[in-house]
Order: C-alpha cells, then sequence, then structure tokens
C-alpha cells in the first residue's frame, strides 16, 4: 500500500474514534485520560493528606487560596479531591478544607461507596460531600 494512502486511512480513522468518543462521553476524551494518569492514594496516603487539612483548618486560612482545592488522586477507583466546604450562613468562617470524592452528590449515594458523610448541624442537617472512610 502506498504510504501516503496509509497516512490518511490512519487520521481519517483517528479523527472518527475522537468524535465517537465525544459523542459517547460527557467530558472531552483529555479530562478522561487525565483522570486516568492521577495517581492512587493508599490509606497512608489519605492519611497524610488528612493531617495536612487538619492542620490548614486549624490555621483557618482563607477558603479562597486556590493552593488546596484541587484533585489529589483516586481512592477505591474514585476521584478523590481538596475541597472547601462550609455550613449556615457564617460561610467561610465556619467551613473548612476536606478530602472528599468527587462528584458523589447525596447521603444515599455516600453510604452504597462506603463513604463517610460530611454533614453540617444547625436548624437542619446539610450534606457537605462524601469523605474517605479508613479502616483504623
Amino acid at each position: 500500500m502506498n504510504p501516503k494512502y496509509l497516512f490518511v486511512t490512519i487520521v481519517l480513522l483517528l479523527m472518527t474514534g475522537t468524535v465517537i468518543a465525544y459523542q459517547f462521553f460527557d467530558r472531552p476524551l483529555r479530562i478522561y485520560l487525565a483522570e486516568l494518569r492521577l495517581p492512587r492514594l493508599s490509606e497512608n496516603d489519605v492519611r497524610a493528606e488528612e493531617a495536612k487539612l487538619l492542620e490548614i483548618n486549624r490555621k483557618r486560612e482563607n477558603p479562597n487560596n486556590s493552593n488546596h482545592a484541587r484533585v489529589v488522586g483516586r481512592h477505591n477507583g474514585r476521584i478523590v479531591e481538596i475541597s472547601y466546604i462550609c455550613f449556615g450562613d457564617v460561610c467561610p468562617d465556619n467551613g473548612g478544607y476536606f478530602l472528599i470524592y468527587r462528584d458523589i452528590e447525596s447521603r444515599e449515594e455516600c453510604s452504597q461507596i462506603g463513604g463517610k458523610e460530611i454533614l453540617g448541624y444547625g436548624w437542619t442537617t446539610t450534606y457537605g460531600g462524601c469523605g474517605i472512610k479508613l479502616n483504623n
């Protein structure tokens, strides 16, 4: 086969694959590929991140500091991020940074995956996110 035709065929196949990927995924393919490269977090890694967050929360650092809010890695096959969560009407003073699973939107979903619900208490109970439950 002529090398020029082979090259054109490969390019067309790649373009077709990209179009199909964009049709079937709700996020761009580059984001999925980036998420696959995230490091896997061991329980020791999770404990170390939580210890850092405890110190940050004790210092009451500015929640607008984007150095803390970030994706950390994967734990149990799910993406884990550091997020600032605040409850009530005294934000940002009564909030803090938490290590949570991304995209777990309800208490029920959190309990189904074996996570630790992050709850705020006041006039009502407010779900803030799904933390990582570790074996002691």
